[in-house]
């Protein structure tokens, strides 16, 4: 079920040497003969159906942002989203190679006897398209795999311990880009410099994409120096040496300095993070983050799910934890608990639904035994203003006061609110920026 395609190629080199070389194509006769095959291609019809769905999902999630941003091309300003279209837009092209292989006239109608071979039609055959499409076919895959490293690299900022690296990248990004540039510049000299002095008696310098391959080679220590003498004493010791000299002492060191200064501004901004009221979203491990993210998902089979406690409220030994710090009270206000709850990853509307759901809101029935012992052991001065503060909190024209205060400052907050999200949106308007996801 498989044939091969066997090309002879005398290739005459810009230097003048000519390289004779043999390439041999393989393929099969027909992608899908037996079982293997048809589950091969049920999987790969799971695959373009999962395409499909993510590039309808991303159209959708683009024409929302144009919508909301009033910019037709808003979502093309954010990298990762661009690297998301050059993904699917390389796998759209892989899908339709893929369809003209499996389906390729050139194969499919072969006529072949001892004498010849033939299309059906008595015309000659020509594989070179078959060898084209194979070609580009795994070098697109190859390409496509590279991009798609890269997507991972972003999904990885989903955890904040796993995403160091992507964020060490993105913070060392506009030093790497000048460093790339001189990178690229000796690389481009040297490349020229060995073509011109090896081209001639060495093939590894006689094709630009060859030669070029040879200097990273040499960048990273795959290098013969005795070759090169052997070749030209004089041009190796002027090629070689000052490469080697200037890699070693200048363009390596430089790397190793922008990515260094890239992880230490982003490790001063993990332990930042770890210091602030995130700290319980920084240190979440990423097997916990992936059995919650789970949980998460398994919500679609729960038909009241706003109300369901195991998605309301977080489990047992997690409030347990949340609680441990306020074992040395007796009692405690609910004032209190939310001043001391001020810095946690929980809402107050979370923190009274615990409450209620625990039943923690039942009197004390040493309330009063415990208030009147505290009390015994103030000073009287002490006691009076307390007894004092108790009264003014009962009178219903204190609390009339106090609930017109809170209004009124409820009011002027909305109010700056408003006026802080008219001057965010004239800023954004003026100095449009990026941000990744």
């Amino acid at each position: 079920g498989q044939f091969a395609i066997m090309e002879l190629k005398a290739e005459i080199r810009p230097t003048g040497m000519i390289i004779p070389t043999a390439e041999i194509y393989t393929r099969r006769y027909d992608f899908y003969l037996n079982q293997r095959d048809w589950i091969r291609l049920a999987m790969e019809v799971i695959l373009v159906l999962a395409w499909i769905g993510y590039c309808y999902g991303e159209i959708v999630d683009a024409i929302a942002l144009a919508h909301k941003t009033g910019r037709t091309f808003g979502y093309f300003s954010n990298p990762w989203n661009i690297m998301d279209l050059i993904h699917f837009t390389l796998f759209g092209i892989i899908l339709i190679i893929w369809i003209y292989i499996t389906a390729d006239p050139t194969v499919t109608n072969l006529v072949i006897n001892r004498k010849s071979i033939t299309l059906d039609d008595g015309q000659p055959v020509d594989f070179t398209t078959t060898i084209t499409a194979g070609e580009s076919y795994f070098a697109i895959n190859g390409f496509n795999m590279l991009v798609a490293v890269i997507r991972i690299l972003k999904y990885l900022r989903m955890n904040a311990f796993l995403g160091q690296l992507t964020d060490a990248f993105e913070l060392m990004r506009e030093g790497m880009v000048q460093f790339a540039i001189v990178f690229f510049i000796v690389v481009f000299v040297f490349t020229a410099m060995g073509t011109v002095l090896f081209g001639s008696r060495m093939s590894r310098f006689t094709n630009p994409l060859q030669a070029i391959d040879t200097v990273l080679g040499y960048t990273v220590g795959f290098a013969d120096p005795y070759e090169l003498y052997e070749e030209d004493p004089l041009g190796s010791l002027f090629f070689y040496y000052p490469f080697v000299f200037l890699m070693s002492f200048f363009v390596l060191p430089l790397t190793i300095a922008v990515i260094m200064d890239g992880y230490s501004e982003m490790q001063t901004m993990y332990e930042r993070a770890m210091r602030s009221n995130l700290h319980d979203v920084v240190d979440l491990m990423f097997p916990d983050q992936v059995y919650r993210g789970v949980i998460r998902s398994l919500q679609f089979f729960f038909p009241n799910k706003q109300n369901h406690y195991r998605l309301k409220f977080p489990p047992k030994h997690e409030i347990l934890k949340l609680f441990a710090e306020l074992q040395e009270h007796e009692v405690i206000s609910f004032s209190e608990l939310r001043k001391k709850f001020r810095d946690k990853n929980i809402t107050e509307v979370m923190l009274v639904g615990i409450i209620e759901k625990y039943n923690a809101f039942q009197s004390d029935p040493d309330w009063h035994i415990l208030l009147n012992k505290n009390r015994k052991e103030m000073p009287i001065e002490d006691e009076l203003r307390l007894m004092q503060q108790e009264k003014d909190d009962n009178d219903p024209d204190v609390l009339g006061e106090i609930i017109e205060e809170l209004h009124q400052r409820t009011e002027q907050i909305l109010e700056d609110q408003t006026i802080m999200m008219k001057k965010l949106d004239m800023l954004s308007e003026i100095f449009p920026t990026t941000a990744a996801m």
